[in-house]
């Protein structure tokens, strides 16, 4: 078995850093083939995906193609947009289409395509990333040791060609960031946030994404509030909020009175188990009935982002979601339970206190309270929030797509 595995490593090292890069240097490049990618080529969700579905519904005159290892991404796209809008790359057209593609979209990380050995000496590879970072990341990251850092400096980040950002103070984070100059930051906006500005331009999508959603958007039509508690990643043994037995029942109790609902969601990279004592549905909470606080993980909903203009009430810490949430001009509360804790092992990119646009709260008891301010006046801090959204929103109109696509063109025709 030993044997078995070690085979199996060699023959990826080989296919990967041998083969692949030798194709890729070889194979000449097609201007009409763009290639989208997520989240280590297993999911449709993100950035990748609303600026992949604003070509295809815009009839875009270049190849357009979605990669995905995973058979239920590959079934959900071929539903949405047809078979030959998604391939695979451990197929042979898959591979040669990639090899073959002039332009790559990315969110996460070059593996979003499969090959991270593919480069920007011949194509232009985009990153879209994520989100506006709140903790650091990348070269400013503390948890970082400096061979981490070194590596990926030379293996991932410069191998970027262009990296899209929301504002000119994200475009200065991130080249630090990223290590890369200033003119390589592009300030577009984010495509995601397009939907937020304007929910008629993905329409489409958001109608055939999920049935889920579907049924969770017309589920929550009978609460006159509804609230989101989104946290940011945890690592290194570090946990969210520890709401205790007490403060969930009065927490729901308060939620019944005034009907309306809270959803719990983790960071994608964590799930809610981790800190058994927020979930509703531990042993040691059964004999409780929880109506009024749900669970909303993302093997059910997998890109929040569509669930946001239904939020009247955002609850986190440190999660880049609050960013974007600004678009939105509702009310925000920050549960920053460890803040100590992730400056010292993370860090901040800005000052905490300056740039959070709601209150710090630190116990059950305090949130109930500025739930209720906020249920009974949502303008409260509006100025505060519409300050900050300019600092981290150069664009409110809605066509982040529409530039991101106008300047990739631009690039090609040089």
């Amino acid at each position: 078995m030993h044997i078995r595995r070690i085979v199996i490593i060699v023959k990826r090292f080989l296919l990967h850093k041998v083969v692949i890069r030798i194709l890729d240097y070889l194979i000449p490049k097609s201007d009409d083939i763009w290639i989208f990618g997520s989240n280590g080529c297993k999911y449709f969700y993100g950035n990748s995906m609303f600026l992949f579905d604003y070509l295809i519904r815009n009839n875009h005159a270049r190849d357009i193609y979605w990669v995905t290892r995973d058979s239920a991404t590959k079934a959900k796209i071929s539903s949405i947009y047809g078979s030959n809008a998604v391939i695979s790359p451990l197929t042979i057209k898959g591979i040669i289409l990639i090899l073959k593609s002039k332009v790559v979209f990315i969110s996460h990380h070059k593996g979003d395509v499969f090959y991270h050995t593919i480069n920007n000496r011949k194509r232009l590879i985009i990153q879209l990333w994520h989100g506006i970072m709140m903790k650091r990341m990348g070269l400013t990251d503390k948890s970082l040791s400096n061979k981490q850092k070194k590596h990926l400096a030379d293996s991932e980040f410069s191998k970027y060609s262009y990296i899209t950002v929301s504002s000119i103070i994200e475009q200065d984070t991130i080249s630090l960031d990223f290590g890369l100059p200033l003119d390589n930051i592009l300030v577009t906006g984010y495509p995601r946030n397009d939907y937020l500005v304007d929910n008629n331009k993905f329409s489409e999508l958001l109608n055939c994404y999920n049935s889920t959603l579907t049924e969770l958007i017309n589920e929550i039509q009978k609460y006159s509030k509804v609230l989101l508690y989104a946290p940011t990643l945890r690592q290194y043994n570090q946990h969210i909020y520890n709401f205790t037995r007490t403060e969930l029942i009065n927490l729901n109790n308060y939620l019944q009175n005034v009907n309306a609902i809270l959803f719990l969601r983790t960071h994608a990279e964590n799930s809610i188990q981790a800190n058994a004592a927020i979930n509703p549905a531990t042993i040691e909470h059964i004999d409780v009935d929880y109506s009024n606080i749900r669970q909303l993980n993302h093997d059910t909903l997998l890109d929040s982002q569509f669930i946001l203009p239904h939020i009247d009430i955002l609850i986190t810490d440190y999660s880049g979601i609050y960013y974007d949430y600004l678009l939105l001009d509702r009310p925000v509360i920050f549960l920053p339970c460890d803040y100590e804790e992730y400056e010292r092992t993370r860090g901040f990119v800005y000052d905490y206190d300056i740039i959070t646009a709601g209150p710090k709260v630190t116990n059950a008891h305090e949130l109930i309270e500025w739930i209720d301010k906020y249920i009974n006046d949502p303008s409260t801090d509006r100025n505060l929030r519409e300050h900050i959204q300019t600092w981290f929103h150069k664009y409110n109109d809605g066509r982040a797509c529409e530039r991101i696509i106008q300047l990739v063109e631009s690039q090609l025709s040089v």
